[in-house]
């Protein structure tokens, strides 16, 4: 992978455990750090990735909620 694809695979990955119901879940921490442990990060690289992926979570959840608002 070059540049920054791997942060793009580590939300996509991570977007599959956010929880299910009435209104899309965010992605915790916990799952995130423990990803980044998985892949061998150091602490600095695993808050790095929690900072990324709280961003991107953000700003997908604001689109999601933007499309089911009539």
């Amino acid at each position: 992978m070059s540049g920054y694809e791997w942060i793009w695979q580590a939300f996509n990955r991570l977007s599959t455990t956010r929880p299910q119901g009435l209104s899309q879940g965010s992605i915790s921490y916990m799952v995130t750090m423990q990803y980044g442990r998985d892949l061998e990060m150091g602490p600095g690289q695993r808050e790095f990735l929690w900072d990324v992926i709280k961003k991107l979570d953000t700003l997908y959840i604001s689109r999601v909620t933007k499309k089911k608002t009539p």
